[in-house]
């Protein structure tokens, strides 16, 4: 699947899951406050019933009138939610918890439940009936006018009269199942309008992507133009400025490649036709089979096998992420060590190493690896130093800084940004090979080397390493 189609199908997905489980909650919270709203709207509609009650009853000259008949005479109101509710009357004894009504709005089933509310005082009433549920009001109707006109009521101060309101449990259902279908309405409109927004959203993000991954596709076929027509900022703009950086990078490598596929193959060109020279020589009797010619035979196959070493070397350095064994040591240790194995062809060549060092910092090393790369430095400065060679350790920054100079010519101005290329010879070089094999280890090592001239002439190099803890 498409990073549009995931963008679009999880946005999808959790949209339907919020609306869903809004649907849910509103659902219960709109019939919550529903009936709780209906309760208050039949309380207020028994009030007012009550109020006209007892001004009809105060102003009635007949005794005997039926109560049923004023009460549907004075009932002028109907429900603010347009519900059929259904008004009658009870009378209650408080002795004897019995109630009775003449009213046949009041079915008889729905007493104890009404006894009950009132004993509790309890305004709202609970009954079912046929299984279907009612819920109501009760109010308490009072009025010493009201009292004097029905002789039930008079001088029996343990008798009270109720105006019972009620509706059908269905009927405010349906009243939420009609609000809950417009919502239903209204959150389908919503997700349609969301959808649109996600979809709209998902292609601002993968348009550009796409736009990449077909310039990507250019540069895999070595076209190194950098990326553009792409949004600058954001995400996407960094992400841009990365690749293009990363375009750079490969086209210095891929030219680094073809240098040193044509410095390789100078090299190995230049031993191999010396030798082919001598030995189709010898074998047509032009040159003599004599020591002397042997020799620069065998030197020239020497010289050979250290080109093939070193590149086959440079190779594994750079593709093996095995091929490292990193231990914590103490850089002075290695460094001294290097040093006394570069002693030998020091006094040789009547050169003196000084080393110079107070430090006790700890480094991952690669001990066979690190004095590899440091002796293909002293052997450099060796060759170009007029007597001595200094090694300092320093601490700076959470780093060791190794620093090597010889007290030489140093180097050519415009050898230094080249000296750790391969096969790059500056003046009296050899192979061209052995610095970049030592920059290899030294990166290999999270490190980093430099060469340039000392102010006070010689060659310098300075190498720096991450310090680890203890």
């Amino acid at each position: 699947m498409s990073i549009r189609g995931k963008i679009i199908g999880f946005y999808t997905i959790i949209l339907t899951v919020v609306i869903v489980f809004f649907m849910i909650l509103s659902t219960f919270t709109i019939r919550a406050y529903l009936f709780e709203e209906v309760k208050n709207d039949l309380y207020e509609e028994a009030r007012l019933t009550s109020m006209f009650l007892q001004d009809s009853v105060q102003s009635l000259s007949d005794k005997d009138i039926n109560i049923v008949d004023i009460l549907i005479e004075t009932r002028q109101r109907a429900s603010t939610y347009k519900l059929d509710s259904v008004m009658g009357y009870v009378i209650y004894n408080r002795n004897t918890q019995i109630i009775t009504s003449a009213s046949k709005s009041i079915p008889k089933l729905s007493f104890p439940y009404i006894a009950e509310s009132i004993a509790s005082e309890n305004r709202e009433v609970s009954f079912i009936i046929d299984n279907e549920q009612y819920v109501g009001v009760l109010y308490f109707v009072t009025s010493d006018k009201f009292e004097e006109n029905f002789p039930i009521l008079s001088k029996r101060s343990n008798v009270s009269f109720y105006l019972l309101v009620y509706v059908s449990n269905d009927s405010v259902n349906l009243l939420v199942k009609e609000i809950v279908k417009k919502q239903l309405f209204i959150m389908i409109l919503a997700i349609i309008l969301m959808l649109f927004i996600g979809i709209i959203i998902a292609n601002s993000i993968t348009k550009p992507l796409r736009k990449l991954g077909k310039q990507t596709r250019r540069i895999a076929k070595r076209d190194y133009k950098p990326i553009t027509g792409l949004p600058k900022k954001h995400e996407i703009g960094q992400l841009v400025g990365s690749i293009n950086k990363m375009i750079e990078e490969l086209k210095q490598y891929d030219e680094s490649q073809g240098r040193f596929l044509q410095n390789a193959s100078h090299e190995l060109k230049t031993p191999l036709m010396s030798i082919k020279g001598y030995a189709e020589g010898m074998i047509d009797g032009v040159v003599k089979v004599n020591e002397e010619n042997l020799t620069i035979i065998v030197e020239e196959s020497e010289r050979l096998k250290k080109i093939v070493e070193g590149i086959s070397l440079l190779s594994r350095i750079e593709t093996k992420n095995d091929y490292f064994s990193f231990e914590k040591m103490y850089i002075k240790e290695v460094v001294i060590n290097a040093i006394d194995k570069a002693k030998g062809i020091a006094t040789k060549n009547k050169k003196q190493l000084i080393f110079t060092s107070n430090s006790s910092a700890i480094c991952l090393i690669d001990d066979n690896q690190f004095i590899k790369a440091l002796i293909n430095i002293y052997g450099n400065c060796i060759r170009y130093a007029t007597r001595e060679i200094h090694t300092t350790i320093i601490e700076e920054n959470n780093q060791v800084v190794i620093t090597i100079y010889d007290d030489g010519p140093g180097f050519n101005v415009n050898d230094i940004p080249h000296v750790f290329e391969r096969f790059y010879k500056g003046l009296g070089g050899e192979n061209g090979i052995g610095l970049a094999i030592t920059r290899s280890i030294i990166l290999s090592h999270q490190g980093t080397i430099r060469a340039l001239n000392n102010k006070e002439g010689g060659a310098k190099y300075i190498v720096t390493l991450p310090i680890v803890n203890n």
